[in-house]
């Protein structure tokens, strides 16, 4: 893994898969979208999916949604679409996951999935 600063973050190419925070803390598991140019061809910010959260028609419909899980033990699928990342602070720092970090994550995920030990 490797940390990177905003300014270097918005030049990784779209796919790149990050967690956000501070050193030592960081949360969430997102995809990098496209980078997204101003006029001048400034890089000024990306869109990205968010893996920790479910599909929604809007936001009020996410919320519901999220109170019946935990209420209700409902189930709703991961969210498979992107939006704007938009935060706009470049004191952000951003953790990298490498292919190896990946692979390893995959591996992880396979056994999580019940598709049998890991070698």
């Amino acid at each position: 893994m490797k940390i990177y600063t905003r300014e270097k973050f918005l030049e990784l190419p779209a796919g790149t898969l990050y967690a956000t925070g501070a050193l030592v803390v960081f949360e969430g598991l997102f995809v990098k979208g496209e980078t997204i140019r101003n006029a001048e061809g400034k890089a000024i910010d990306w869109s990205c999916r968010d893996l920790t959260m479910i599909a929604s028609e809007d936001t009020g419909d996410m919320l519901s949604r999220f109170n019946d899980m935990a209420e209700n033990g409902a189930s709703y699928p991961l969210e498979d679409s992107y939006g704007r990342e938009g935060r706009f602070d470049d004191s952000d720092i951003f953790l990298v996951y490498e292919p190896a970090d990946i692979r390893e994550m995959i591996a992880v995920f396979q056994e999580a999935a019940g598709d049998g030990p890991r070698a």
